[in-house]
């Protein structure tokens, strides 16, 4: 992470920690996850919902975004998806969150009927990510997850990956999707983004049969 993103970041952990409703659900135990920046030209930019793992005690290990410094399956299949795009996890990829900070809990579990965690905290890191995507302003965008796709898009669009994988339940008898991505003028961070399924649910059977197509898609685009 770039010196003035990191400080912001903690800046910006600070207002959030003055939110009597929001301070709460934070995890004020571990430090920001670091973003991955490849060492060469970035050409792909990745962005995850949060650093927040179930387990407590596997957090406490989390130094990178999306654990990108290890070993594992979801580098694993970062590193595939790279490949099919014809680039280089470890050179061309700079990976960020869009909520940076732990819960103590993954927010999907957390949300009450008087708060929206993803929602309330997007608030504050939105600006930031914002300024992260500016750095990188003609590279393409994945997004990982429904969670915090929902959240990035417009009122009134399609909030759910498989959407825009042309899903529907007799996919096997077409094999030809319809892929899309999300243009600029439907989402929050008015880029074009690409919605991809996060770990486990990319095994799902429709999105291990269309990951490749879909990744040839990007590449058709002009990406």
């Amino acid at each position: 992470m770039a010196p003035d993103i990191e400080r912001r970041s903690e800046e910006i952990l600070g207002q959030i920690l003055k939110n009597p409703h929001l301070k709460k659900y934070v995890d004020q135990t571990l430090n920001i996850p670091r973003a991955f920046k490849g060492t060469g030209d970035i050409r792909l930019v990745i962005l995850g919902q949060d650093p927040t793992v179930k387990n407590p005690a596997a957090r406490k290990s989390i130094d990178c975004v999306l654990n990108l410094d290890r070993d594992g399956n979801l580098r694993a299949y970062l590193v595939r998806i790279c490949g099919e795009l014809e680039i280089d996890l470890e050179k061309n990829v700079y990976a960020t969150n869009c909520l940076k900070n732990f819960f103590i809990e993954p927010p999907t579990e957390l949300s009450e009927q008087k708060i929206e965690v993803i929602e309330d905290a997007l608030v504050y890191w939105l600006p930031l990510l914002k300024e992260e995507l500016a750095m990188y302003p003609h590279v393409p965008v994945i997004v990982f997850g429904d969670p915090i796709l929902k959240h990035l898009l417009l009122h009134g669009k399609d909030h759910s990956i498989r959407d825009y994988w042309d899903y529907s339940p007799e996919w096997k008898n077409s094999p030809e999707r319809r892929f899309r991505f999300i243009r600029p003028d439907d989402n929050h961070l008015r880029r074009q983004l690409f919605p991809f399924p996060h770990e486990p649910s990319h095994k799902a059977e429709f999105y291990q049969a269309n990951l490749s197509a879909y990744i040839k898609f990007m590449l058709d685009s002009g990406i």
